[in-house]
């Protein structure tokens, strides 16, 4: 399941990347929507990237997906939705996303301690 948001993740972001970049790029809020496709992006990625992860010994990497794309995903939205915002509630949306983002990172971080101490991957 998260793979396959991943990739739809992914595909959203590259559509906006496309967009900015190659449809519109004197648009006034192009740098924000780059930004966020990029950040988008960066956490469909790393959502993918934990199978990699559990494939060697990272089990508990199967959790990071779900902070990656439950942070991830909302934080772009609020920045494609109102890109030059600087309502509180626009604010704290963003700042809740990236608590979830970063406690997602934590956990990616934190599932690789001691994974190099089964001589199979030596």
């Amino acid at each position: 399941m998260w793979m396959g948001l991943a990739a739809f993740n992914n595909l959203v972001a590259v559509a906006v990347l496309i967009f900015v970049t190659v449809i519109d790029p004197g648009l006034a809020a192009a740098n924000t929507l780059r930004f966020a496709a990029q950040l988008q992006l960066a956490h469909g990625m790393a959502t993918v990237s934990c199978a990699t992860f559990m494939n060697i010994e990272a089990v508990a990497a199967r959790r990071a997906p779900a902070f990656f794309l439950g942070g991830g995903v909302p934080l772009s939205t609020v920045m494609y939705i109102c890109p030059e915002c600087t309502d509180p509630i626009y604010r704290a949306g963003q700042l809740i996303a990236i608590f979830v983002v970063l406690t997602g990172w934590i956990v990616l971080a934190a599932s690789t301690f001691g994974m190099g101490n089964n001589s199979k991957y030596q």
